[in-house]
Formats: C-alpha cells, structure tokens, sequence
C-alpha cells in the first residue's frame, strides 16, 4: 500500500492503522502487507499499533548525499529524533544538559522548561484547557482554569507551587522582560537543580 493515509487526519490514520492490524490478525490476512510512506505521523501510528507484532519490522530509506547512493536502515520510531515531536526532543534535551560538565552548563539551558510544562499542559489537559489554548493564554491562566473547583489541580497547591517556583527561571531578565533573571547570578550547579526539578514536576503534570 502506498501512502494509503496522506490526507486522513489524525483520527482517521489511527483508524487506518488499526483496520490494517485487524487485517493482519484476520484468518484471511494476507501472507506479506507492505506499507510505504513518507508522512512521519502515520509511520509513528504503525509503528506503535504493530509494535508487539512479532512479524513486523520497520524500515527507513535514507539518502547519502556524500555517496549518491540510499539504502534501508532498521528504524524505531519511538527513539529515532527525525520521529520524536518537538516536545519529546526537548525533554531528551534537559536530560542531555544534566549531564553537561559544568562549563557548559549556563542559565540558557533553562529556556526549554517552559516550553515542556506548557506543552505537556495542553496534552494532557486539552479538553479543559480548549478556550485557554484558542485565546494563547500563558500558563499561569492554564493553572487558573485547571485549579478550579472539580478540575485536576483543584487540590494541589503544592504542585503549582512548585510549577510557579520554576517558570521565573524560564525567562531571562531584560528591557522587555522585568520580570525574569539575570541569567549571570544562577551558576551550573543550580542550573543542573533546576532541570532536574523541572523533570519531576513533568512527571506529576
């Protein structure tokens, strides 16, 4: 099958991907399915909806433009960067600045907390949040909404506390920013702290 979900939506490539897992588990099913694509998100949902498949394997064709030459190459979908969205590269990123020796380690590795917890925030909590989202509200309007009586933060002041604890870190301090740091008082030691509570809260998102 060639590309059969290049113009489905989300929805519909999931129930793409899952008609073709029926297939194969069918007693009719076909000896051998090929699938091919170049949309990375449909390649993603195979990936994750044949994963315990015994039988499955995926590949990826790669160009070697020093060589003029491509070829298959074994490909996880769930580890490969060119596969993993924007959210997932940046969190693999704070694990990755843990690590840096500290003459690495500066006040700009920071930058990308604020992006995990607002990210992870419309994700799990996109429903809630819809008119948040539609308006580009800040994050703190999206804690707002999701402390409200019923809602899922309506009982953990000591989360939000902790999320309002690390959003100051996230921006630095300037003519258009005076409310954030000087990035020149946090050295690599708090920097290192920082990211590692920021993984803990993203656990508790």
């Amino acid at each position: 099958m060639d590309d059969p979900a290049s113009s489905f939506d989300f929805e519909r490539r999931t129930s793409m991907a899952n008609c073709l897992h029926s297939l194969m588990d069918a007693t009719t099913s076909p000896a051998q399915l090929l699938i091919l694509t170049h949309d990375r998100d449909f390649a993603k949902t195979i990936g994750s909806r044949f994963r315990d498949s015994t039988d499955f394997s995926s590949l990826l064709l790669e160009w070697h433009g020093s060589k003029g030459t491509s070829d298959f190459a074994n490909l996880d979908t769930s580890s490969n960067p060119l596969f993993m969205s924007d959210f997932y590269k940046k969190l693999d990123q704070v694990h990755k600045y843990i690590d840096l020796p500290d003459s690495e380690l500066d006040a700009s590795k920071l930058q990308v907390i604020r992006h995990l917890i607002e990210n992870l925030m419309k994700r799990k909590y996109y429903d809630k949040l819809k008119a948040d989202i539609k308006a580009k509200a800040s994050i703190e309007s999206f804690i707002d909404t999701l402390k409200k009586p019923g809602m899922p933060y309506e009982h953990k002041d000591d989360l939000i506390n902790r999320i309002r604890t690390l959003l100051p870190h996230t921006v630095h301090h300037d003519q258009d920013n005076p409310g954030g740091y000087d990035p020149s008082t946090i050295g690599p030691t708090d920097v290192r702290n920082i990211l590692k509570n920021a993984l803990v809260v993203l656990e508790e998102l």
